[in-house]
């Protein structure tokens, strides 16, 4: 059990560093495009990622599970995760008030 939770707590520390680099990817090229590529380069991962699950569903390779899942998470917090809300927060604003309350 410990060590179900030391591999799922490891899983989840994956989260951090992809939205720390979404936050500054959206500063440098916008939320549209940290969407895009986000996206695109998760997709890539899980690509690889289920070309090797015969490989990564074995015991013994837990680890590289890990690192490629994780990847594959954090890149959707790079993504999605940080920019779907703040591109419909901006979207929202660029309508005139005219056609919202109409």
């Amino acid at each position: 059990m410990s060590k179900i939770l030391g591999w799922n707590a490891l899983m989840n520390l994956w989260y951090l560093p992809g939205s720390l680099g979404g936050s500054f990817l959206a500063d440098k090229v916008g939320p549209r495009f940290a969407l895009a590529i986000g996206m695109g380069s998760q997709a890539v991962v899980g690509f690889v990622m289920a070309g090797l699950y015969p490989i990564l569903a074995l015991p013994q390779n837990v680890a590289a599970f890990v690192v490629v899942f994780g990847s594959y998470m954090a890149l959707g917090e790079l993504g999605p995760g940080d920019n779907i809300g703040l591109l419909a927060s901006k979207v929202s604003h660029s309508y005139p008030r005219s056609l919202i309350c109409s």
